[in-house]
């Protein structure tokens, strides 16, 4: 059970970035794809630096995150 408690906020890290990317890519695709006007790619353009910016983010700040104090699954885990 001890790789379950080091592996489980990873494993709902990446789905959560995947969730992310996906989000972004299908905004970015329609903002292209149905855009009129060169304005609407600028701003396409924008959203995208910003996401990835973000994206840098969360990358950095969850390498800061001690998940040991935050959840203690070892003791969930006895109580089940």
């Amino acid at each position: 059970m001890t790789g379950l408690s080091t592996n489980l906020p990873l494993v709902i890290y990446w789905i959560v970035i995947l969730g992310h990317l996906l989000g972004a890519t299908f905004i970015v695709y329609h903002l292209i794809r149905f855009g009129l006007d060169y304005k609407t790619r600028i701003v396409t353009f924008a959203f995208l630096i910003g996401s990835f910016l973000l994206l840098a983010l969360n990358f950095y700040l969850f390498s800061k995150i001690n998940w040991d104090e935050i959840i203690d699954l070892k003791n969930y885990l006895r109580i089940l």
